[in-house]
This record gives C-alpha cells, structure tokens and sequence, in this order.
C-alpha cells in the first residue's frame, strides 16, 4: 500500500484540501505531531496536528467504520496534507529579492 505522505512527526505540514466538516482549510499549516494508521480494515494513515478532540469523532471515508479520534486530540486523514517545503520558502526569498528599496 502506497501512503503517499511526504512528510515525518516534526515537519511543518499544509493542508492541500479542506476538512470535510470544515476543522481546517487548504493552505493552512500545521506541525506534524505524530502519525498512526486507522484500526479498520483500510489502514489508511493519520496525521496528528495539535487540535484538540473537543468530543468530536468521526468515521473513515473509506470504510465508514473507525473512529478518528484518540485522546484529547483530533486525528486526521494524513493525506490530506503535504510537507511545506523549500520552494515556499523560495518564492517568499524572491519576492522579497525583487521588492524596490528606498534609500
């Protein structure tokens, strides 16, 4: 099984689509706090990023069986979410290059 993430516990992490019940929107970034994969039969992989459960539990999208949420935080489908890399980092750098500066 390919779990096509990019990224480990510690990484900063953003959001490449919305949360179906809106929790976080595309392009908001996060910390990567740990990852496990679902106790139900599709074991598709869960991303930790610091938010708390508040109570809220939900279902796989895939097999509409496991429960998503262990302890006091929320966990989420993990590929829902790529590593924020270099190259954003990049474009901000040359953004930044390219502004006129007063003298």
């Amino acid at each position: 099984m390919e779990l096509n993430i990019d990224y480990t516990i510690g990484d900063d992490i953003v959001a490449i689509k919305d949360q179906t019940q809106g929790v976080f929107k595309r392009n908001e970034t996060f910390k990567c706090i740990g990852l496990s994969i679902s106790k139900c039969k599709c074991k598709r992989p869960l991303v930790n990023i610091g938010m708390p459960s508040q109570g809220r539990k939900g279902k796989c999208s895939i097999c509409n069986v496991c429960n998503i949420e262990i302890g006091d935080y929320a966990l989420f489908n993990a590929t829902s979410f790529r590593k924020l890399d270099n190259l954003v980092q990049i474009s901000e750098i040359h953004e930044l290059l390219n502004e006129t500066v007063d003298i």
